[in-house]
């Protein structure tokens, strides 16, 4: 239904669950409106902006179409230690790539976008046999909780060439089992000496904060920021670390470090399986060492960690001698890492804000067929919308319970967009078919082809007609990519229905009708959804003069307005 009359709701946080708002309402109708990344197999064939519009990608042609970047979002829910962003062939040249000329000549570059607007990642691609046919990407550490964007552009900005870049993308948490970023206070045992946790003061040449965040495990970080002379071993301790499923163990962590030369002053790393017997993985060498920024650093600990289950990780500060002083350990970020057979990522949901490009080349026959899930959220009617299917398509776009579907096999020819408008899942009493779709996108090669490349959007019931105008376009769906096991993944929905009560029904001008308006907000993913005065559910009812007459319920939160 096109939204009329609103009624909000507001309450507390929604845990993955369904809840329930019903209300009563009186009406009194003057007139009564009518209802209107599989990650290994799944392909975006982008085309350089030198390519003739009539390939088929509209977004990235220089002349004729829009010229700039697609854009891919990732959800990342709070909590995150590391998150991995990854693209398969991200070069363009090999033996997945469409070369149009006599040599490959076009890049392709990406950017990542925290959720703030910063950019975090810039690389360029172009022919690079390093990333011919492999997943290789990013990794962010702390990542904030939001959507952040990656951006990929074969516009003029970035290359004038005209070769096809097929690639897939794909994103995760992989936190490692053992990472802790200090931002809270891990409990780690301290032998004595001005070892502590907190914000490092910044005093001779010590940090100012943590690599990530404010804190470290650092020596001597309130005073001055130098150890004293003459002190014995001081040590700080993780607690038992389990390795027991690891192998090829390794230590890895930022560092900040300041240290005389060993033969008068000394700072040690030990390891040990036990907590009794300590082998020396690093000491500071002959040389003054001062580092003046954030350094990472890595340590084998394999011959003692493997597959034991009570490892400990001891830095030392000491001992010195009576001469120069330095400041000593700041450590942050520190993390176990190893082969885990037990360890799978959990990936994330990544969607295209408007724009995805697909297809295949091969040999007239040929077939390919592509899985989106578009994210229907309000309205009565949308717009698919597809350009330059040559006449060699079909596609079928599904409700989230199946409930509705519609088939298109007239399509668009080529150098052409053509939209198409889908309705008749809602009416005036029901419209609880909302959340994730499923669109199957068949490309074919037709007689004489031997490639076939589309661009595509879904728009709600306030899109424009094709052809689109802006990156992203107004009003148009979100398009999430399959999960790794090739289905929708788990997006909230909200469903409202309308039941009669009492009065006349059908509804008459002029005399009441008692109607009941249930809505549901349904949760299937494990994060919370929190509501408040400024976050809210509405509820709108088709109708004029429209009466609330009370018996508000709910099973969850509370009425506001």
């Amino acid at each position: 239904m096109h939204p009329t009359t609103p009624r909000t709701y507001a309450g507390r946080t929604v845990a993955p669950e369904r809840f329930l708002i019903l209300f009563g309402a009186i009406l009194v109708l003057t007139a009564f409106l009518s209802a209107g990344g599989h990650r290994t197999n799944y392909w975006s064939t982008h085309i350089g902006s030198g390519g003739s519009r009539s390939f088929g990608d509209y977004i990235s042609a220089g002349t004729g179409g829009l010229n700039t970047y697609y854009s891919f979002w990732i959800e990342v829910p709070a909590g995150l230690g590391r998150m991995g962003v990854y693209v398969f062939d991200a070069d363009t040249g090999g033996s997945n790539d469409r070369q149009r000329g006599g040599g490959w000549n076009t890049s392709t570059r990406y950017r990542i976008y925290d959720p703030s607007g910063v950019m975090q990642v810039n690389q360029t691609i172009g022919v690079n046999a390093a990333y011919d046919n492999v997943w290789a990407g990013w990794t962010l550490n702390n990542p904030a909780a939001g959507h952040w964007e990656l951006r990929v552009d074969n516009s003029s900005a970035v290359t004038t060439g005209d070769d096809n870049n097929f690639f897939g993308v794909w994103a995760a948490d992989i936190t490692p089992p053992y990472f802790w970023d200090l931002s809270t206070n891990p409990g780690w045992t301290i032998s004595g000496g001005e070892w502590a946790y907190g914000t490092p003061s910044g005093f001779n040449n010590d940090p100012s904060s943590g690599y990530t965040g404010s804190n470290v495990y650092g020596y001597d970080i309130n005073s001055n920021g130098l150890y004293e002379n003459n002190i014995p071993e001081y040590f700080l301790t993780t607690s038992a670390i389990d390795c027991s499923n690891l192998s090829n163990v390794q230590l890895r962590f930022w560092r900040w470090l300041g240290v005389n030369a060993s033969t008068g002053d000394n700072a040690y790393i030990r390891v040990s399986n036990n907590g009794s017997t300590w082998t020396q993985v690093w000491r500071n060498p002959g040389s003054t060492l001062t580092d003046t920024s954030w350094t990472q650093v890595t340590y084998d600990i394999s011959a003692v960690a493997d597959g034991q289950s009570t490892v400990y990780v001891r830095w030392v500060m000491g001992t010195t001698n009576t001469t120069f002083r330095s400041f000593g350990w700041n450590i942050d970020d520190v993390e176990i890492l190893g082969d885990d057979p037990t360890f799978v990522p959990t990936e994330l949901n990544v969607y295209a804000e408007s724009y995805v490009n697909i297809g295949l080349q091969g040999v007239a026959g040929s077939s390919l067929t592509f899985d989106l899930y578009p994210y229907v959220d309000c309205g009565c009617d949308g717009d698919f919308n597809e350009f330059d299917s040559d006449s060699g398509a079909s596609y079928t776009i599904a409700s989230r319970s199946g409930g509705f579907s519609q088939t298109y096999t007239t399509v668009s020819g080529d150098d052409v967009w053509r939209g198409n408008t889908f309705s008749g899942w809602t009416n005036d009493f029901y419209s609880d078919d909302y959340g994730i779709w499923s669109e199957d996108l068949t490309i074919s090669l037709t007689t004489g082809t031997t490639g076939n490349f589309i661009t595509h959007y879904t728009g709600s019931y306030a899109a424009d007609s094709p052809p689109p105008t802006t990156q992203p376009q107004a009003n148009s769906l979100r398009l999430y990519f399959p999960t790794d096991a090739g289905g929708a993944p788990e997006k909230p929905y909200v469903g409202q229905v309308v039941k009669f009560v009492s009065g006349q029904n059908p509804p008459q001008v002029g005399q009441l009708t008692r109607l009941r308006i249930r809505v549901d907000v349904n949760n299937p993913t494990p994060h919370a959804i929190t509501f408040s005065a400024s976050n809210t559910v509405n509820a709108y009812v088709p109708g004029g003069a429209v009466v609330y007459a009370g018996n508000d319920a709910v099973t969850q939160g509370s009425v506001t307005a």
